[in-house]
């Protein structure tokens, strides 16, 4: 068994659900064999340990819980970088025809680099992948070889559709609706033959899968995912359900990120979103819900009465338009909420830390001072409500003796420059403030992977170029007929969905047709 290792930091906070009550002055966590053993003020500690060297210097260092991206989808390459334009989701959903088909592992490697640069320790990805089978089963495994060589943790949604991809028409009622020439184009970039997997064969790989999980992936959990409502057939939602209990298997899945979502939920069911997930047995502790932006106060009752955790996705919501999730009514309401990138940082990173300030700015209201959520509230949300989302409750998201010694380590003294008034509460300064720069060192099940900001297990100049090499090799095989493609198709898609609810007065402008 290794020697025991102690961190000392000038602020420790070991319970965030604690918020501004569980910041610890001179505070030290002592790991044994990967887990936390003792945690508290160092003068407390510091007659059992004191023989122990401190990892690093602990003076303006605060050490927290890892930190927990509780949805993303495994892409280093970001979008604009493939040529890919923000838009409103439905128009933008398409022209993933443009993303390269690289690698996954490489592809995943350099996203999960990343995160562990800026703090995060757990992620929990929402995995899809088209067919044939032996295609989504490859990406799936590559995507999980890339986190077990990162060293990162991993709650690995597997993702599923058996419906409309194209639209949220059946794919066929869709294709009717355009031209000849267009349509035939739609059938060759799309392939929808080869799209789709087999829904038993999908069930059937998962449990294959979480049979070796332990062996192969130690540090991974699998969940279940059948993607959201809109692809995903009243068939699919029964077995995920039964899938899900059969298993002991948590379920991640999309739910109403935006308004047209809600419409198509309420034509197909005629309830409320959250209100067809509990019918179908899809809600509880053991589910969680990305974006949920259109909620209403029924779905946000259904949360907190269920145990289902809303992750919020700020920085993607605010690039594609999608609406800002009522995240004050939510803790209003004591619902349980996550923190995610989504892939889609508002900077082009994957940085939680920056993430979970402009959350709590976003959300303040000229009305709803006393609701305003604080950093501490930011800080919860990326760590112990993280944990719930990933179904790892009791295992990360504190610092408490028993727990996985996961921790992130801020570097303080950018944010004391060049000064600092006595009466400032620095922690909750670097809680809003800091950013992927300011991280010093992370642990992960107590191994060092990020010291003194650099990487310690990964090396990123090489994970780049192989990833770069992908991307050219990628490029070998490229149609350079689908973005003109794409640029035709998109006002069919416009002219579907603004036409879908006609005269209704609260049918927001038009969304713009990106050129």
């Amino acid at each position: 068994m290794p020697d025991p290792q102690l961190i000392r930091a000038e602020y420790l906070i070991a319970d965030p659900d604690r918020l501004g009550g569980g910041v610890i002055e001179d505070g030290a966590c002592v790991i044994e064999d990967g887990r936390v053993v003792a945690v508290g003020p160092w003068r407390e500690l510091e007659p059992r340990y004191r023989g122990l060297t401190p990892l690093g210097d602990g003076r303006d260092r605060l050490a927290i819980p890892g930190l927990i991206n509780a949805h993303h989808h495994g892409r280093g390459l970001g979008t604009l970088q493939t040529g890919m334009v923000d838009a409103p989701l439905e128009l933008w959903l398409p022209s993933f025809l443009l993303y390269p088909q690289v690698d996954p592992y490489w592809d995943t490697l350099y996203a999960a680099a990343r995160m562990l640069r800026s703090g995060i320790t757990t992620s929990l990805q929402s995995h899809s992948s088209g067919g044939p089978m032996s295609a989504f089963e490859t990406s799936v495994r590559r995507a999980l070889d890339a986190y077990r060589d990162a060293g990162v943790r991993v709650a690995f949604a597997i993702g599923h559709y058996d419906q409309k991809i194209l639209s949220y028409l059946e794919d066929e009622q869709f294709l009717a609706h355009l031209p000849p020439a267009l349509r035939r184009e739609a059938e060759r970039h799309f392939a929808l033959d080869q799209l789709y997997i087999d829904t038993d064969d999908y069930f059937a790989f998962t449990g294959a899968l979480e049979s070796e999980r332990a062996t192969s992936y130690p540090k991974a959990k699998l969940l279940l995912s059948p993607i959201g409502l809109h692809w995903a057939s009243d068939r699919l939602l029964e077995r995920t359900a039964a899938a899900a209990e059969h298993y002991r298997m948590g379920v991640h899945l999309h739910l109403v990120e935006t308004k047209l979502q809600r419409r198509y939920v309420a034509r197909r069911f005629g309830e409320e979103p959250m209100q067809v997930l509990d019918d179908f047995g899809l809600s509880g502790p053991q589910v969680s819900v990305a974006h949920a932006i259109w909620s209403s106060e029924r779905d946000i009752e259904l949360y907190a009465e269920t145990g289902t955790t809303v992750v919020t996705n700020t920085s993607s919501n605010l690039r594609l338009g999608s609406g800002k999730i009522p995240l004050p009514e939510m803790l209003d309401r004591g619902v349980e909420i996550a923190i995610g990138t989504d892939s889609m940082g508002l900077f082009g990173e994957d940085d939680l830390l920056q993430e979970m300030g402009l959350l709590a700015a976003l959300h303040r209201g000229p009305d709803r001072e006393r609701l305003w959520p604080s950093p501490f509230d930011a800080l919860r949300m990326a760590t112990t409500g993280g944990a719930r989302a990933a179904q790892l409750e009791g295992v990360v998201g504190r610092l408490l003796p028993g727990y996985r010694a996961d921790v992130t380590v801020i570097d303080l003294r950018r944010l004391r420059a060049p000064y600092l008034h006595a009466r400032a509460d620095l922690v909750a300064l670097a809680l809003a403030q800091s950013r992927a720069s300011d991280v010093d060192t992370v642990l992960v099940e107590g191994r060092v992977l990020v010291q003194s900001g650099r990487l310690t297990r990964l090396d990123p100049r090489q994970i780049s170029l192989e990833l770069q090499q992908s991307c050219r090799e990628a490029e070998k095989g490229e149609d350079e007929a689908r973005a003109a493609f794409l640029d035709r198709l998109t006002p069919w898609l416009h002219n579907l969905y603004h036409d879908w609810f006609p005269g209704d007065p609260d049918e927001p402008t038009p969304p713009h047709t990106p050129r």
